[in-house]
């Protein structure tokens, strides 16, 4: 359509119309540069949104039809999944069961089972003898290591771990560094180092490869080196809002869940001078967890009934909910910060407490929810601590208050 000057061609109308001074804008029917201004920027938002939905769309076709065996897999994984064995049966079933879980191996290649309760008790098992000797793990009276609150968070790497804790009593450390020693044929012993931190230690994240890991909590961010067993605080930085959970992004780099709904990005070689720290993404509401999956996507929960998937090369970083890939239904929490959610090895699974108090099984990349024997199942308190295994074949451990429950695929 040709171009009059001091004219513009609306083409839903199909007519022209006089561009009038800015005063003239009393009225909706006026056209003025201000608007015009205002209708080209939302045109080409709107045709932003639509490329980004299309690119969405087709980057997640070609997932799902590159891992059509796996979803199928996934399916036939969760249909056979049930209960199989319950541990510390006679534990009581209240508000300060097992708190957090961790699952990895050790030096001799033996499946580790960590534990942490709402006591402050910490304790290691072999999971092959959790499952298969009913005289072992009948109990948590010989910890690890203890606290005067509850274990918040287990990190470990190959040459480190780190345990935070609440505490009751001002002065008590609320985390400690442990560090391989010596080890023998059948043991390894552990330098542990117990130290007071500057916030209240809600979570923790570590990287082996750079010996550097990070705590986290209310609005404070600490970041340390470790050095054989001591460590060394290297930055320490105030946020605009209270810290949830913590992942390793790269080596030196953090991603930090906050109560405002973002995800933010802490370099550690970078000094900060500012409480804005750079931003990943927007969530819908606070982050109670979140998971980096294959990059470049992100997997987050948080309150609000708010569980999506998001790809980080899309993601908005200006003050307002990010569009997310996929949304996952059926997800319940308004309210509830300490709830389990972990994702399996192969980021095929999800598993996640919410307040219906029970588990709830997603396939991560088409975000349907998988049926199994346990769908259904109501445990006595909304799961604190999730945590997917593979040994003997893939399996869940899901914390019952002070009980551990094990689903295990085919019993």
């Amino acid at each position: 359509m040709a171009h009059i000057p001091g004219f513009y061609y609306d083409e839903q109308k199909r007519k022209y119309f006089k561009v009038l001074p800015n005063s003239a804008a009393g009225g909706n029917t006026f056209y003025t540069p201000d608007k015009l201004n205002k209708k080209i920027q939302n045109g080409k938002s709107l045709n932003i949104t639509k490329k980004r939905n299309v690119l969405h769309t087709g980057h997640l076709r070609e997932l799902s039809m590159s891992s059509r065996v796996c979803e199928y897999q996934a399916r036939t994984t969760v249909s056979s999944l049930k209960h199989a064995k319950t541990l510390w049966p006679s534990a009581r079933i209240d508000a300060v069961g097992v708190t957090c879980l961790g699952i990895g191996s050790d030096e001799f290649a033996n499946h580790r089972l960590w534990v942490g309760n709402g006591h402050g008790i910490y304790k290691e098992y072999s999971i092959e003898r959790c499952l298969h000797e009913p005289s072992y793990a009948l109990d948590m009276t010989t910890p690890f290591a203890e606290f005067s609150g509850p274990i918040m968070s287990i990190t470990k790497t190959q040459k480190f771990g780190v345990i935070t804790a609440a505490t009751f009593v001002p002065d008590d450390p609320n985390a400690m560094l442990w560090t391989p020693s010596t080890a023998s044929s059948r043991s390894t012993l552990y330098k542990m180092h117990r130290f007071k931190t500057g916030t209240d230690a809600r979570c923790s994240a570590a990287s082996g490869e750079s010996s550097t890991m990070a705590i986290a909590g209310s609005d404070r961010l600490l970041a340390y080196e470790v050095t054989n067993a001591d460590l060394k605080l290297i930055a320490s930085s105030r946020l605009v809002s209270d810290v949830q959970c913590l992942q390793v992004l790269q080596p030196h780099t953090f991603m930090a869940g906050c109560r405002d709904g973002s995800i933010r990005l802490y370099d550690t070689r970078v000094p900060t001078k500012t409480r804005h720290l750079p931003i990943a993404l927007w969530h819908k509401s606070t982050v109670t967890k979140f998971k980096l999956l294959s990059e470049p996507y992100l997997l987050a929960s948080g309150l609000d009934n708010s569980l999506a998937l998001y790809d980080l090369r899309f993601a908005s970083t200006q003050r307002k909910r990010s569009h997310p890939v996929l949304s996952y239904d059926g997800y319940v929490n308004e309210y509830e910060f300490n709830h389990g959610f972990d994702v399996s090895s192969d980021n095929s699974l999800l598993a996640v407490a919410d307040q219906s108090v029970g588990i709830k099984i997603y396939s991560v990349w088409s975000g349907e929810r998988l049926r199994s024997a346990v769908s259904e199942y109501k445990f006595d308190t909304v799961p604190r601590a999730v945590k997917w295994t593979e040994f003997a074949g893939r399996g869940l451990f899901v914390s019952n208050g002070g009980r551990l429950e094990y689903l295990s695929v085919g019993v």
